[in-house]
């Protein structure tokens, strides 16, 4: 049984979503809600770009459908953890007078976000073949890799997110802790390709094998 979508999609599909990635660490200055949808947006852009050249999805609908889900679901994530971080279990960290968030808080938003970005995109973009109870399925899978790879993604900042910020021809914002901004590189290089990746297999379609009759001597 083999998947609709060769070795060159998979690659394009994990290019895409390190564009993404780049162009989310050093934002251009747009103001607090519009910096916060511009994530998102730029996310659901790139994915809609695979969805068409790779799946020839040509609905405006669904495409649309994909970018403003993927624009809100960010914001649902970054600040569903703001809030919550006073009632999640050794959700920060303090480094003197300072306060960043740590690994179970950034999981939480992890969850937020996949539940807010998996669950409408799986269901709206699911071949015809896969039920609903099947995406939901998919979709349940993913929200709990989002939350991990979230949280991981968030402890390589110091090393991952670092060695991001020094291949970079800028540095990071003034008014952002260096340690915040680390982390938020490394959150997106690995969190972006990697949930990419898995809205890639979870919406593909299996090919059905078709037996060969052999001619009769």
């Amino acid at each position: 049984m083999k998947t609709t979508t060769g070795i060159f999609f998979w690659v394009l599909l994990a290019l895409l979503g390190l564009t993404s990635a780049i162009l989310c660490i050093a934002p251009p200055s747009l103001g607090e809600w519009l910096g916060l949808l511009y994530v998102g947006t730029v996310y659901g852009v790139l994915l809609g770009v695979y969805f068409v050249a790779c799946r020839g999805i040509r609905s405006g609908t669904k495409l649309a459908t994909l970018v403003i889900v993927s624009a809100v679901a960010w914001p649902i994530a970054y600040l569903g953890a703001f809030w919550a971080a006073g009632d999640i279990p050794g959700g920060t960290v303090h480094h003197g007078d300072a306060v960043d968030p740590a690994f179970p808080l950034i999981a939480f938003g992890g969850v937020l976000g996949g539940v807010a970005l998996l669950v409408p995109v799986l269901l709206l973009l699911k071949p015809s073949s896969v039920s609903w109870r099947a995406a939901l399925v998919k979709a349940t899978l993913g929200i709990q890799l989002s939350g991990i790879v979230g949280g991981i993604a968030w402890e390589l900042g110091p090393t991952l997110g670092a060695a991001i910020w020094s291949l970079l021809p800028i540095t990071p914002l003034a008014q952002i802790r260096t340690e915040q901004s680390y982390g938020m590189a490394a959150l997106f290089f690995v969190w972006q390709p990697m949930i990419a990746l898995f809205i890639g297999w979870a919406t593909s379609e299996k090919q059905r094998s078709v037996p060969i009759q052999g001619r009769e001597e």
